[in-house]
């Protein structure tokens, strides 16, 4: 497993400015003014989180995206596998093209059990847990404004 993609990391901020907004309703827009991601970029993201069911978007007059379910019940690992679905597959860390659970090479059994750890360390992230350390940290810098 590599890092997570910068896609997904773009889709983590959009939906955390949802989460963090008053009403937690935006235009792709407005979310793009506040994180700085392209407009057009975060658009098709925003598609691939509708897709999945992570986001509703709503046209016209009061229309906007905003999430589909509490932030609580969206794990990261829902964030990564809705916005980068064609993430190849597992590598050997070694970065061996003959690595397998049959022909491992020195740092195949670490790798597996790391990537698993990783993998469910991401399904119990939720974005409520990141909006949390947002909110932390705009706090401080408001402090340290004054």
């Amino acid at each position: 497993m590599q890092a997570l993609s910068q896609s997904t990391g773009y889709a983590v901020q959009a939906l955390t400015c949802l989460v963090l907004h008053p009403n937690n309703t935006l235009l792709v827009r407005e979310i793009a003014e506040e994180t700085g991601i392209g407009q057009a970029y975060l658009a098709k993201v925003v598609q691939r989180l509708s897709a999945a069911g992570v986001v509703e978007s709503k046209r016209g007059y009061r229309g906007g995206i905003r999430l589909s379910r509490p932030a609580e019940e969206i794990s990261i690992q829902d964030i990564d596998n809705a916005v980068d679905v064609n993430r190849p597959p597992d590598r050997c860390l070694l970065g061996l093209v003959e690595c397998s659970d049959e022909r491992a090479c020195p740092a195949h059994h670490y790798w597996t059990k790391t990537r698993a750890q990783i993998r469910e360390r991401l399904a119990t992230l939720t974005l409520a847990d990141l909006a949390n350390f947002e909110k932390g940290r705009l706090a401080r810098f408001v402090q340290e404004g004054e």
